[in-house]
């Protein structure tokens, strides 16, 4: 059986104590604080701003997207239909490079035959 000293066991003691320290302040900031009304007032806005970029071009998608992250970081929490500007960042993607992902996963294989 190993036998601890007292210096040993203030170590760990110690240890532990920064431990728990360090673990609830990151309880305390990851419960942030999320502003509704911010949300509510722009949540519209920034879903009427992606479809005028919708009907423009790729830039102007993946711009409206990097206003809509910046915003939802603003509000404190990202909207339950985030995966609609990824969507739409991921159409106008193919529309400007014109190749679909299939296209380009077996281009290869055509070329090789």
């Amino acid at each position: 059986m190993t036998t601890w000293t007292n210096e040993q066991m203030e170590s760990v003691l110690s240890r532990a104590a920064d431990i728990r320290r360090q673990r609830d302040q990151l309880l305390s900031a990851a419960k942030a604080v999320i502003n509704y009304t911010l949300a509510n007032e722009q949540g519209p806005k920034i879903k009427a701003a992606l479809t005028r970029a919708q009907k423009r071009d790729y830039p102007a998608v993946l711009q409206a997207c990097k206003n809509a992250i910046a915003a939802w970081e603003v509000w404190g929490a990202w909207p339950d239909n985030w995966s609609h500007w990824q969507r739409a960042l991921d159409d106008a993607a193919e529309k400007h490079n014109r190749t679909g992902p299939r296209e380009f996963i077996y281009a290869p294989r055509l070329e090789a035959l």
